[in-house]
């Protein structure tokens, strides 16, 4: 389990070796779960998966110490709706940034499939861009879990068409990151982001 403090502590270390980043917290009123922030470019993201209990929202493997850890894994419908006011989904485009801005080549971003070289690797929990992301794996829409420890895998607020919308793979020991649609009924981690106050 990832304690809060611990939490706290990751992110200033590790946002503090990268001048560019900024780090704050936020309280959800909703539930008083504190998440850790990251200030990237015109964004603030939350630095944990959002864990607000929602309909179509999953603990992996059921189990409630893992959304302890890890956040809620939800469908596509429950991401769109799950931030907390004064936040939102991040978008598929808002992703690109984040990547831009940990230095994949502008010309990679919107590409499919396996993307840049290390990006990858800044983002888990310990990677210098602050970000946090754990290695948390995902539900299938047959309500089968998989791939904890190995993948963390993300929603966007982006449609690709009416059945799939984007989403980024984050793969332990691997440096790329993997942009693809996926289907909607996937229950997938979320993060949300807020526009950053420049006087910040």
């Amino acid at each position: 389990m990832i304690y809060k403090p611990l939490l706290r502590q990751i992110a200033i270390l590790f946002v503090g070796c990268a001048p560019a980043f900024g780090a704050d917290f936020f309280v959800d009123p909703r539930d008083g779960h504190d998440y850790p922030t990251v200030a990237i470019g015109s964004l603030v993201w939350m630095a944990a998966n959002l864990a607000y209990p929602t309909p179509n929202s999953w603990c992996f493997d059921d189990q409630s110490d893992n959304c302890e850890s890890d956040g809620r894994l939800f469908s596509w419908a429950a991401a769109m709706a799950a931030c907390p006011t004064g936040w939102r989904l991040a978008t598929d485009g808002d992703w690109a940034d984040l990547e831009t801005a940990l230095g994949m080549d502008p010309a990679q971003v919107f590409a499919q499939g396996p993307r840049g070289t290390n990006e990858g690797a800044l983002l888990p929990l310990g990677g210098r861009s602050g970000v946090n992301a754990p290695i948390c794996g995902y539900r299938r829409p047959d309500g089968s879990y998989a791939r904890r420890g190995e993948r963390a895998a993300f929603w966007t607020a982006s449609e690709h068409s009416h059945e799939n919308a984007w989403h980024r793979d984050i793969r332990n020991s691997v440096g790329t990151v993997y942009r693809s649609p996926v289907t909607k009924t996937y229950a997938l981690s979320i993060r949300c982001v807020r526009e950053r106050d420049l006087n910040y």
